[in-house]
C-alpha cells in the first residue's frame, strides 16, 4: 500500500467510515469521540503516520479512556503496516 493512497483515503474519510469501523472493532464511540477522531484522521493524517505516539498523547485527554485504550491496542496490532508506509 502506498503512502499517498493512504493519505488520500484519510483526507477523504467520512464520519460514517469511522462509525462503521468502530462497530466492526466493537468500539463504542460517542459523538465527541467521533468528532475528535474524524478531525485527526482527516486533517492530521501525515502526523498520524509519521508520529502516531505524539498524536496519541494529544488525544488521550480528549477522548474517552475506553476508546483511547482500544485505539492504542489497534495501533499496536497494526504497527507493522504503519511502519511500512512511513
Amino acid at each position: 500500500m502506498k503512502r499517498e493512497n493512504v493519505l488520500n483515503y484519510m483526507q477523504n474519510i467520512k464520519k460514517e467510515d469511522i462509525i462503521s469501523f468502530s462497530k466492526k472493532e466493537n468500539i463504542d464511540i460517542d459523538s465527541n469521540d467521533l468528532e475528535i477522531i474524524y478531525e485527526y484522521v482527516k486533517n492530521r493524517g501525515r502526523d498520524l503516520l509519521d508520529n502516531p505516539l505524539d498524536i496519541f498523547s494529544e488525544v488521550k485527554d480528549k477522548i474517552s479512556n475506553n476508546v483511547y485504550d482500544k485505539l492504542l491496542l489497534l495501533y499496536n496490532n497494526y504497527k507493522f503496516i504503519i511502519d511500512k508506509i512511513k
